[in-house]
């Protein structure tokens, strides 16, 4: 496969095609591939020496490799990340950020009490409906702050299984919220 896929680097610029290839890990590329890529992202590093292995594999330099250093998970204001072009007139080096409005941030959550949430409002909603009105009552795109806040405010009453009550009663409350929009 590493074979096949070195060749199909080599050639596609020929038929004009383009070939992404994304992991979490640097060491799944082959060198021969990485010195052929036109367009690296570096989204984070896990730890220390992946940081040194990203910043001495592709040159580079202190301040991108302490930008690197500093990548968190995305945020409301969005992801940050480093950028490198190799063009025929040199490399670019861009430390960006992406960022993302509250649909997009709630489309694409991952953390489980918004996917629980999205998808029952999905199912009860449908997509349009329930994003529109998760963005209007938690613009960050998670719910989990307020969560978090719930169960704070329970104090030494709150125990584990709780949690399923505190999204019912929340799916509840948001429901009756579209419920009062229409």
């Amino acid at each position: 496969i590493i074979s096949d896929l070195t060749t199909a680097s080599r050639e596609s610029r020929k038929l004009n095609l383009s070939i992404g290839l994304y992991s979490q890990r640097l060491s799944d590329f082959p060198s021969e591939i990485v010195a052929m890529a036109t367009s690296i992202y570096a989204l984070g590093a896990g730890n220390e020496a992946e940081a040194c292995e990203i910043a001495e594999r592709f040159g580079l330099n202190d301040a991108a490799y302490a930008a690197l250093r500093q990548i968190t998970r995305p945020s409301p204001r969005g992801a940050n990340f480093i950028g490198l072009y190799r063009t025929d007139q040199g490399e670019c080096l861009q430390i960006l950020t992406n960022s993302a409005g509250s649909i997009a941030r709630w489309a694409f959550s991952t953390t489980a009490e918004d996917m629980r949430l999205r998808n029952a409002l999905y199912d009860r909603l449908g997509c349009r409906k329930a994003l529109l009105l998760l963005e209007m009552y938690y613009p960050d795109g998670s719910v989990k702050p307020e969560l978090e806040r719930r169960k704070a405010k329970l104090g030494d009453m709150y125990d584990s299984g709780q949690m399923d009550d505190l999204e019912a009663t929340l799916l509840e409350e948001l429901l009756a919220k579209a419920e009062a929009l229409n």
